[in-house]
Parts: structure tokens; C-alpha cells; sequence
């Protein structure tokens, strides 16, 4: 069974046109999906790429979808799906579909009105729950956010994109300045360690130096007896020859 990967963040899936066709239809934005030039009043066949058929019917070309390695297919599952991108009307269609969510592998939902004549898309605030089919969704970043827009003049009106980014710069900041303080903890680890080393050394000399002061003035004790014996014997000697004459 061919599986189609949502492998792009530029791949929407939405159900198919008829109300009891059981499949759906995958669409690739020739653009940027997180900018806001996709939602405008007139048709967008120059902006979508060619549809590819994914679903549990014969004529369809993949049998499942691959969604973050994540593989949605089976009866149920495709059912369950066709329920969460469609949104039924009210009495007086009798719960017929007005509506249909074009999703892409990180939640992104647009809005697609069923009985319009051309593509027109809203993009809404929520995010698809991929995590029902137990996807896991990597985390939002600058590069897959979407600004806060006016829906007619398309102007930003929250930069979330900026704010992201600006985190995300000042988060790259903190990593450098930790990697900076822990680099200053090791040199000041090591000038601690260098210091005691030089209080041993200095320690060690300043008992070298008491030692040696000690010799010297035994040395200099053993001299003056030295002298005083050479002074003693001198005297002697005087007195020896003097009664000699």
C-alpha cells in the first residue's frame, strides 16, 4: 500500500468535494503557508500545486498518510478524520458540510467555505489535533509561526514571528554567556588552585628559610666558641712564653 508523507510543511489535507466521496485530497501551497497572502478574495489556482487523492477508496493513489512518521490508514482512523475536517452546518442544509479545514503536518488550519465558487481560505488561531493519531508535532519555531494579521489589509497586528525570534536570539545569548561563565568557574578554579600552590611553596620557603636561619646561628654560635677558645689559647700561650724568660 502507497503511502503519501506529509513531508512539507507547504502540503494541506483537506476531505474530498463530494458529500460521500470517503477519501481526501492533498494540495501543496506553491508559497510561504505561514504568510498571509493565502487568504484573499479571489481564486487560488496559480497558488496550489497539483491534488493528490490519499484515502481508503479504489480510486485513490495512497492508502495512507504519513504524518512526523506517524502512519494514519485503517477504516476507523480515516473516519475519524474525515469527522475532524468537516464542519457540519445547520438545519437548514440538514448537517450537509459548510465548511472543510485544509491542515498541514504542524496543525495549521484554514478555513474553506464549501459553497463558495472559488478557493477562498481564513486561516483560524487553532491548531489541528494531530496528536488524536498520536503524532507528535515537533515545537513551534520563528520559521513556522504565524503573525497576528489584519484578514483585509493583511497588515501585522502582533509580530509573533519577531517575538520569537527575538527569543530565540536571546536564548542563543544566554547559551554563549553560560558557556562564557562556566569557562570563567574553570580559570577561577584554576587560579584557586595555582594560588594554594604558591601558599605551599611559600610555606615550604618560609620554613626552608627558618631552618637555614637556625643553622646560621648555630654556625655563628660554633664560630664565636671558636674564637673565644683562640683568644683563650692566645692568652695562654703569652703567659707560657712569658714565664719561660
Amino acid at each position: 500500500m502507497a503511502v503519501f508523507s506529509l513531508s512539507s510543511d507547504n502540503y494541506f489535507i483537506r476531505s474530498a468535494d463530494m458529500k460521500n466521496d470517503p477519501d481526501f485530497f492533498v494540495y501543496e501551497y506553491l508559497h510561504d503557508p505561514y504568510d498571509m497572502a493565502i487568504v484573499r478574495r479571489d481564486g487560488l489556482s496559480n497558488e496550489w500545486g497539483p491534488r493528490v487523492r490519499v484515502g481508503p477508496s479504489t480510486r485513490a493513489k495512497f492508502g495512507a498518510l504519513e504524518v512526523f512518521g506517524v502512519t494514519i490508514q485503517g477504516k476507523l482512523q480515516w473516519s475519524d478524520l474525515a469527522n475532524d475536517l468537516k464542519l457540519p452546518g445547520d438545519n437548514n442544509y440538514d448537517g450537509e458540510t459548510m465548511f472543510r479545514l485544509l491542515v498541514n503536518r504542524r496543525g495549521l488550519c484554514f478555513l474553506e467555505g464549501v459553497r463558495t465558487e472559488s478557493f477562498t481560505v481564513l486561516r483560524i488561531n487553532d491548531c489541528f489535533g494531530w496528536s488524536r493519531y498520536g503524532v507528535k508535532v515537533p515545537e513551534f519555531t520563528s520559521a513556522n509561526v504565524c503573525n497576528k494579521c489584519d484578514m483585509y489589509t493583511f497588515g501585522t497586528v502582533v509580530d509573533v514571528r519577531g517575538a520569537m525570534l527575538a527569543a530565540e536570539e536571546a536564548t542563543a545569548e544566554v547559551k554563549v554567556l553560560r558557556k562564557e561563565v562556566e569557562k570563567g568557574k574553570l580559570e577561577l578554579a584554576v587560579c584557586r588552585k595555582e594560588l594554594e600552590c604558591t601558599k605551599e611553596m611559600v610555606e615550604k620557603s618560609d620554613a626552608i628559610e627558618s631552618l637555614f636561619n637556625k643553622l646560621v646561628d648555630e654556625k655563628e654560635r660554633e664560630v664565636e666558641e671558636v674564637k673565644n677558645q683562640l683568644v683563650a689559647f692566645k692568652a695562654a700561650l703569652a703567659s707560657l712564653v712569658s714565664s719561660k724568660e
